[in-house]
């Protein structure tokens, strides 16, 4: 039964998909917190938890591993490039927003701890962040669960697809910026060798 796994699995899978992205999962879980199944509560706790935690971690490894960043001539590096630039005229808003930016919330805490900025400086604003994006998301999904509801009398029936829908939706997008992106480095480095 799928709405069991929903009910069952459904925090870990937020806890676990913001680690690394997190909008398509956490608007889905807001949509199954008004179904019912999860407490838009909890969706927003486990929300802030993975998405504060693996972007602390993005961030450390860039403390870390800042050296490897300069020698590399790819997409990535020039990502990190742009993020400092930014980085350089709005730090406190970059901190603060760059989760709500697709396309950059993965490099941008990795490109902040290559500049060496004190953890004391980014960990508030990183937390703060993610306090206002979480509980924002899970009611984006919650709020198109209410929409859904009122389109469709007898929603109950058409869940399942609905649900899919988002998935898809959201799998589709990744899937197209990221090929985007990988075309952009292979255009990038053809260049760079004319």
């Amino acid at each position: 039964m799928p709405s069991h796994w929903i009910t069952e699995y459904g925090y870990w899978a937020v806890l676990l998909g913001t680690l690394f992205e997190g909008e398509t999962i956490v608007i889905l879980a807001g949509y199954a917190a008004h179904r019912g199944y999860l407490s838009p509560v909890l969706v927003a706790v486990a929300a802030f938890a993975g998405s504060l935690s693996g972007d602390q971690l993005a961030y450390v490894l860039g403390l870390r591993f800042h050296s490897l960043v300069s020698s590399q001539r790819n997409l990535r590096a020039r990502r990190i490039a742009q993020v400092k630039t930014w980085f350089e005229r709005r730090s406190v808003l970059v901190m603060l927003g760059f989760r709500f930016v697709y396309g950059i919330r993965n490099v941008t805490p990795f490109a902040i701890g290559t500049m060496k900025v004190p953890a004391r400086r980014f960990a508030p604003l990183n937390a703060l962040g993610a306090l206002l994006w979480a509980p924002l998301f899970t009611w984006l999904g919650y709020a198109f669960g209410q929409a859904v509801s009122l389109v469709f009398d007898r929603v109950r029936e058409y869940e399942m697809f609905v649900m899919v829908s988002i998935l898809t939706i959201g799998v589709a997008v990744s899937i197209v910026h990221q090929t985007r992106t990988r075309l952009r480095e292979r255009r990038h480095l053809r260049d760079q060798r004319d």
